[in-house]
């Protein structure tokens, strides 16, 4: 059978389909660079024999050469592109006689700090069955790239991370199994990603093949420890310090660490994810440099307000819950458009964000109260004030309460004239399941408008933030903060906005401090800005025009 030809991307020599130089010899073209090297994959034993120069081609040991593919496997970078076996599996191409060709490009890391870029081509038989058996192939090294790791859009870090943590605890369920996880963030620091990539370098040194390493978020890193139990947690944060702080480009560096452990503190692994981040934000608040998650952890400690449980409890029994409100105005035009709900306690002076309140609410059962006398507060403004719309931040507790929505609907049924002016926003986190669409749905019949806050931080797919009945994205304060000083969160900031606005939704960027960032946002495109810019919470006086969302 004839064969089909095609340009091949190594030393200039012309390969056939499945990737052999024409004079029929593999081994012509590997030896015109160092960096090329033959293998032959048998399936069914999984044995890897290599070409003559293979180490070399790697930069290893002839030692250190996986034998099987499996051990080849467990170098593979994870989530660094299609691996070998994943384009022989999803090859389309009908096999023949000949062999199928496949390309794949992934990373292999070879040892801590050092990566290195593979191209991999080749052709697979298959047995009589029609599945593979049989690879021949050629990797090229990359070796010029080694020094840094695949890159990625940020907004898929998290997901990334998800899958990954999804795969250690689902054996969590059936076996004695245990994994640890540590999330943490740098403090202190002129250079995020410097900091972040020196960090990397040192604490891979204590991995196993099994654990796992990856920066999730923009300043934030994570750590997946199989066979690291909720006992053990504490001492392993410890030792994660003791390497970071061993690194001499890193003295001047600050770091904080949370952590979570399965199945000691959960079985799903977007709440060991949660439950890791809210001990990270617990040590920032207390100062620590380490916190390990308990179930009691928020509802025991002040918030990040300085307010308590206790202070609410007595502010809500005195009616002394009141609220200020801060402007968000039109990104293009920089005129008032809404204002967002922000809790005061009267009695102590304190305001305080719906993101500092809501852990230490929740875990007191206090969300529901809290939010419906917020909600009373603000009908009671909308009704006097007709010109006005205001946002009002809601508890995930809330959102799953049923007596939320009554209690919504009750308000806005004796206050006629109000829906359209409130729209209620809701923590992405509480969004991944299908009762939490329900209950948007519900929400949305009403006739409000409804905002999904803390975008950014991962919890949904495009493809699930695409079918919810989604007006406003509030992206995440900590993700503009930065964009001064980082690229990373620059590009994490306008992947953000393209997605919300392909899924028809309107976008609000919060924690807006400088006209510099304030410009930068408008030319990416965000429809609306809030934060100190803008100036100080307060009674909104102006006049505020309706939203005009971008949902059709």
């Amino acid at each position: 059978m004839a064969r089909r030809s095609r340009a091949g991307l190594f030393g200039g020599v012309l390969w056939d389909s499945c990737g052999f130089a024409r004079s029929g010899a593999l081994t012509t073209a590997t030896t015109a660079s160092s960096a090329n090297a033959a293998y032959t994959w048998h399936l069914a034993t999984d044995t890897l024999t290599w070409g003559p120069n293979a180490a070399e081609a790697l930069g290893v040991s002839a030692d250190d050469l996986p034998r099987t593919g499996a051990a080849f496997a467990n170098l593979t970078e994870r989530h660094s592109g299609l691996d070998r076996l994943a384009a022989i599996l999803s090859c389309e191409t009908a096999p023949t006689d000949d062999g199928t060709p496949f390309e794949a490009r992934y990373a292999l890391r070879l040892d801590p700090d050092r990566i290195v870029m593979i191209d991999d081509v080749g052709c697979f038989f298959v047995d009589g069955h029609g599945r593979p058996a049989f690879v021949r192939g050629l990797i090229r090294a990359q070796l010029g790239e080694e020094t840094a790791a695949p890159s990625h859009a940020p907004i898929e870090m998290r997901s990334a991370l998800l899958e990954d943590i999804a795969e250690d605890v689902a054996e969590t369920r059936n076996s004695r199994h245990a994994v640890t996880l540590i999330v943490g963030t740098v403090e202190q620091s002129a250079d995020d990603e410097t900091a972040l990539t020196e960090i990397g370098r040192s604490v891979r040194r204590l991995l196993r093949r099994s654990d796992h390493f990856a920066l999730y978020a923009p300043g934030r890193f994570a750590l997946a420890l199989t066979s690291c139990t909720g006992a053990e947690a504490q001492s392993a944060m410890n030792r994660v310090l003791q390497v970071i702080a061993a690194n001499p480009s890193l003295i001047e560096v600050s770091v904080r660490l949370g952590a979570a452990s399965a199945p000691d503190h959960t079985t799903n692994a977007a709440d060991l994810l949660r439950h890791a981040e809210k001990a990270l934000d617990h040590a920032i608040v207390q100062g620590e440099r380490a916190g390990l998650y308990h179930e009691r952890l928020a509802a025991s400690s002040p918030t990040a307000s300085g307010t308590s449980p206790e202070d609410v409890i007595d502010a809500l029994n005195g009616r002394e819950i009141g609220f200020l409100a801060q402007a968000i105005v039109d990104a293009a035009s920089m005129r008032p458009i809404l204002s967002t709900v922000l809790p005061r306690i009267d009695a102590k002076g304190v305001v305080a964000a719906a993101q500092d309140l809501a852990p230490s609410m929740e875990q007191a059962g206090l969300s529901l109260l809290l939010d419906g006398r917020l909600l009373e507060r603000a009908a009671d403004h909308l009704a006097e004030h007709h010109s006005e719309g205001l946002v009002l931040p809601i508890a995930r507790a809330t959102l799953e309460d049923p007596e939320w929505l009554a209690m919504l609907a009750a308000h806005l049924g004796i206050r006629p004239g109000i829906a359209s002016r409130l729209i209620v926003s809701v923590p992405e986190a509480a969004l991944g399941c299908e009762a939490a669409q329900g209950r948007l749905d519900a929400m949305k019949a009403l006739g409000i408008g409804l905002a999904l806050r803390g975008f950014g931080t991962g919890y949904l797919s495009a493809e699930q933030l695409h079918g919810l009945p989604v007006d406003l994205a509030v992206i995440d304060g900590r993700f503009i903060q930065t964009l001064h000083r980082s690229t990373e969160d620059r590009l994490f900031v306008r992947k953000l906005i393209e997605k919300a606005h392909s899924c028809g939704i309107a976008t609000i960027a919060e924690w807006v401090e400088s006209e510099e960032t304030a410009r930068l946002l408008s030319e990416w495109g965000v429809d609306y800005l809030q934060g100190g810019l803008f100036g100080p919470a307060l009674k909104a006086e102006r006049e505020a025009a309706p939203l005009q969302a971008r949902r059709a």
